[in-house]
């Protein structure tokens, strides 16, 4: 029969829904998608009879002494329709088309559309068992492989390789990660994705790794370690997940370093082979590995010769007959090395694996069976076991590609990242300065990334948290340029440095240089230094000596940013070194770091997010953008203390001049209330200093008067908004005196600062500060309503008059000092044109009536701006990190970055509903019964949600019970107010209710009524 023979047997095995089959030969039969000839049938048939015969004389005999004699016991179940099928194929099957059964062409992806026809071609005409790919595209290789099976008469078996198939391309963690964290769930978790990542690409066999390779110590991307143990229970979770996720996994052992020797011909020899040492007890893992999981297969090492061969361990009768045939009793599938050849079937394997030439190996087979080196039986053999592997992992069913409802590749990345942070082992820290305290704000820091060649993701991590200064130095320094360095550094207090791969690349025993070495210990005596060494194992034992040191076991961005938050104490360090380094580091070093201080940045699928409801949120904000809402916006979630959603949208404005940054400030307007003033009350809550029901005139003296009005109001009042104050002043006439004449003009406004007009309201444009005085003197005077609820900007600015009465220190200065600074939040606060370009801040609106200029740094509120630009009721910018850091400190019960900055029930009084109002002491609350159809907060906001809305088209919200944070802020204001869409279409409760309902914790679809706004301004503004 010649190879194009095959094709009757297409249709068998391969059946359609909604197509008719019609078997090429009627004397098949289709029962549940098996083809199973009349013959086999009755055989089968038999087998049950006789079975069942079997088992009665079993049950009759059991109450005699003596057990009734071992008899073979006939294939059960789905065994009998998988040999029936192997039977039925084998049956039709020519020498040739047995022959190439048994070989796995190498097939990767081919951007040619000719050379990948011919390959398809071919593949399909010559009927070969399957294809191993070892490079590849994503995208591409899943179209081919696609197009390699429909061409196909037979069904493929399609090989990857776990280490290297799609990693580089995906960026995903190496085997060697997995061997270094040694976390049994995580291998058989990454296993199950492995395997869906696997059959998202068409492929059915998982080629997997165990020990080390190389010379002096060097490691290898897909290896799973060193220590035997590890690498065997490795392997096992890792073949579970795979098998659990439908894949076959296939086990590949690497020998180890010390394993191996040269031979007087040069080639490696396998003197300790696992499958020599069959006494060896628990330190040789294939055994243990082998013998533990009966379903998993074996591929021959690639290399390794066999001290008693003297030949390839792929070709090693000894090794594979004798050894793992019989004394092992191993009954798996058994592949050759890559390149194997027809000797590798006589050997001892199964299949052969990526040869050279394919056909050659077919004709060599051909030629042992035509030649009477090897019998027809040992040919059917071989080709029946392949078959039925086939039919027991369901390859003979024509079903159709599986459907993912999220690409399995996001699974991988949440497991990457999981194993990602374990890869971190603190190893010494004498000096206790890890995770860094919230003293590292107040000191100067700088980081020096050694073997980068770019700002390391070490130093992006570490801009999060606090001001610190990058050096970068190459990986060929030479003294001279680390005593440069050294002059540089001894000026600051920490040192972080980061050594990365490239420095060892080119030095064969993976050692550091001694005068790098000379340098560290140099700067560990004159700094406090943080080494972060990222080099590899080898490496280490040139760091014995440092007083804080830290090792990644792979120098990757993703494990470079984690350990750059994980200094900052982003989430706690619990791993511990896997394996022996040296007397230094044995295995079991490190230390654990268990507190968790700070945001961790992380991914939504962390959180258990299905990437679609992000997409949702970033579609629901891209409409608004486009429905011209408000030019564009900053987006800020938090869950768990996990930052899973920090992203900018559209433009600073309608021309599109610049996109949006997350680190762009925002003029965060009524938000100032609880992220200043209301901040500062609880401080002197905590001091002692503010009584909240004693009147205004206890804290200002000089209130006591006849004729001052407010002077009984309460501090309570006051953050409740229930004093009976108004909701502004009215300052329209010092407005409009800006289109006065020169002489009246002039009393009040300056277009240069001098010594009476030093107030700056806009560029180019100065108060006389006179006129604060005569503010105050309205408030003192103001007429007051019946004392109920009316929220009021008054409120606050009386709040700040108390304030800083009794701290005896300016809003701005203070809460920069006691929180802003020590929090290492450096863009939020008053004045921000001060310490940023303008380019920084978004513009908030273009002012027509009164400072007729576009606002870019200048406060928004025009009663503020007339006071300064420092107000209790506005006045802040940020963005949305420093913003939610602030509120998460709130949400930790007054904790963050290691320091304590509230007592505990100073939270809980201020963030908790009050007696007779719907409000806290400063911050807004959500509805004591949410309503989808009004209020601040989406439904899904637990009622003990604490935050508060600002005019300009922002909003901030805590939500304690289900530990999200969320952060909205955006100029909707641009390019005037009279924009109230944000309103009507309830966007900042709609992007919220969207965060909840991705992060699970959803109640009620987003409504689209207007909400109340109840940020106010003065008449005339």
């Amino acid at each position: 029969m010649q190879p194009n023979s095959l094709q009757p047997f297409k249709f068998p095995f391969r059946v359609q829904e909604n197509h008719p089959i019609r078997p090429a030969d009627s004397s098949y039969f289709y029962v549940d998608h098996f083809c199973i000839h009349p013959a086999t049938m009755a055989v089968n048939s038999f087998k049950i009879f006789i079975l069942s015969l079997f088992l009665g004389l079993t049950f009759l005999s059991g109450c005699g002494e003596e057990a009734p004699p071992k008899a073979e016991v006939p294939l059960l179940g789905s065994e009998v329709a998988d040999r029936a099928w192997a039977d039925s194929v084998l049956a039709k099957l020519s020498l040739v088309e047995k022959a190439a059964q048994l070989v796995l062409v190498e097939g990767n992806v081919m951007s040619d559309s000719v050379l990948l026809a011919q390959f398809s071609d071919s593949l399909g005409r010559n009927g070969f068992g399957g294809v191993v790919i070892a490079v590849g595209q994503r995208d591409s290789l899943r179209e081919q492989v696609h197009a390699w099976k429909e061409g196909s008469v037979l069904p493929l078996w399609v090989a990857l390789d776990a280490g290297s198939a799609w990693s580089d391309s995906q960026n995903w963690p190496s085997l060697l990660t997995l061997g270094t964290v040694a976390s049994d769930s995580l291998a058989q978790l990454w296993g199950k994705a492995l395997a869906a990542e696997t059959q998202y690409l068409g492929g059915n066999l998982c080629l997997i790794s165990g020990g080390k390779v190389g010379e002096s110590g060097a490691w290898v991307r897909d290896a799973l370690g060193v220590v035997p143990k590890n690498v065997t229970r490795l392997s096992q979770a890792l073949a579970t997940g795979l098998r659990e996720g439908g894949v076959q996994a296939c086990f590949r052992p690497l020998m180890d370093v010390e394993d191996q020797k040269s031979d007087s011909i040069s080639r490696p020899v396998g003197i300790h082979d696992d499958l020599l040492k069959l006494n060896a007890g628990k330190g040789y893992p294939l055994q243990r590995l082998l013998l533990s999981d009966k379903n998993l297969w074996f591929q021959a090492s690639n290399a390794v010769y066999t001290a008693i061969d003297n030949v390839p361990i792929g070709q090693s009768k000894r090794a594979l007959g004798y050894f793992l045939r019989e004394k092992l009793h191993f009954e798996g599938i058994v592949l050759s090395q890559r390149g194997g050849d027809a000797a590798s079937l006589v050997a001892g394997a199964d299949l052969v694996v990526a040869p050279q030439n394919p056909m050659r190996v077919v004709n060599d087979i051909v030629a042992l069976v035509e030649g009477g080196q090897q019998s027809q039986d040992w040919l059917d053999e071989k080709v029946r076991k392949v078959l039925k592997a086939k039919a027991a992992r369901g390859l003979h069913k024509h079903t159709t590609e599986p459907q993912f409802a999220i690409d399995p590749a996001r699974r991988l990345l949440q497991l990457d990242r999981a194993m990602a942070k374990s890869t971190l082992v603190v190893l010494r820290d004498t000096k206790g300065r890890l995770p860094f305290g919230a003293n590292i704000t107040q000191a100067k820091v700088a980081t020096l990334a050694i073997g980068a060649p770019s700002k390391s993701e070490l130093q992006v991590a570490m801009d999060a948290y606090a001001a610190v200064d990058h050096y970068l130095m190459g990986a060929k320094a030479d003294s001279l340029a680390f005593e440069r360095q050294i002059s540089l550094l001894k000026k600051y207090e920490y040192v972080v440095v980061s050594l990365h791969h490239a420095l060892v690349t080119e030095r064969p025993d993976g050692r550091f240089s001694p005068q790098l070495t000379a340098f560290l210990k140099k700067l560990d005596r004159s700094t406090k230094l943080v080494v972060v060494d990222f080099a590899g194992q080898a490496s280490l034992q040139d760091l014995d000596g440092l007083s804080c040191l830290a090792f990644v076991s792979e120098d990757r961005d993703r494990t470079a940013h984690l350990a750059g938050q994980a200094l900052f104490g982003a989430f706690p360090v619990t791993t511990l070194l896997p394996d022996d380094i040296s007397a230094a580091f044995p295995a079991g070093s490190g230390i654990v770091l268990s507190k968790k201080l700070r945001f961790e940045y992380t991914e939504p699928e962390d959180l258990g997010i299905d990437p679609r409801a992000m997409l949702r949120i970033d579609s629901f904000i891209d409409n608004a953008v486009k429905m011209q809402v408000f030019p564009g916006c900053q987006v800020f979630a938090a869950k768990d203390g996990k930052v899973f959603l920090h992203k900018g949208y559209g433009y600073h404005d309608y021309e599109r001049s610049q996109r949006v940054r997350t680190e762009d400030l925002y003029d965060i307007a009524s938000v100032s209330k609880i992220a200043a003033t209301t901040l500062m009350a609880m401080a002197a809550f905590d001091a002692d200093t503010l009584k909240l029901d004693q009147p205004l005139k206890y804290f200002i003296p000089e209130l006591d008067s006849a004729f001052v009005t407010i002077k009984d109001i309460t501090p309570q009042q006051l953050l409740t908004h229930s004093s009976g104050l108004p909701a502004g002043i009215i300052l329209n006439k010092y407005f409009k005196m800006i289109h006065a004449v020169d002489s009246i003009r002039n009393r009040i406004y300056s277009a240069k600062p001098d010594s009476l007009h030093s107030l700056r309201i806009a560029e180019d444009l100065y108060l006389a500060q006179a006129y604060q005085d005569t503010v105050w003197d309205k408030v003192r005077r103001m007429r007051l309503n019946p004392p109920e609820y009316e929220y009021s900007d008054l409120s606050m600015y009386l709040m700040k008059a108390v304030l800083e009465r009794i701290m005896g220190s300016r809003l701005d200065r203070y809460v920069d000092s006691a929180f802003y600074h020590p929090m290492g939040l450096r863009r939020i606060g008053y004045h921000p044109l001060d310490r940023f370009e303008k380019e920084e801040i978004v513009p908030t609106e273009q002012d027509r009536h009164w400072r007729k200029q576009v606002l870019r740094g200048d406060v928004h509120d025009p009663t503020v701006a007339f006071l300064g630009g420092i107000g209790g009721p506005a006045g802040i910018f940020s963005n949305g990190a420093d913003l939610a850091t602030l509120m998460q400190m709130i949400v930790n019960g007054g904790q963050y970055g290691g320091k304590q900055y509230f007592d505990p029930e100073t939270v809980k009084l201020f963030t908790s509903r009050q007696t007779g109002s719907r409000r806290g002491l400063g911050f807004d609350m959500q509805l004591p019964v949410p309503n989808c159809e009004k209020g601040y907060c989406c439904v899904s906001a637990s009622p003990g949600t604490f935050g508060h809305f600002g005019y300009t088209g922002t909003c901030a919200w805590a939500d304690p019970q289900n530990q999200v944070v969320y952060i909205f802020l955006s100029n909707r204001v641009y390019p005037d107010d009279a924009n109230k869409k944000i309103n009507a279409y309830r966007i900042r409760q709609g992007v919220q209710q969207l965060i909840y309902d991705a992060l699970g914790l959803g109640l009620t679809p987003t409504s689209g009524f207007m909400a109340e706004e109840e940020d106010c301004y003065m008449e005339g503004a």
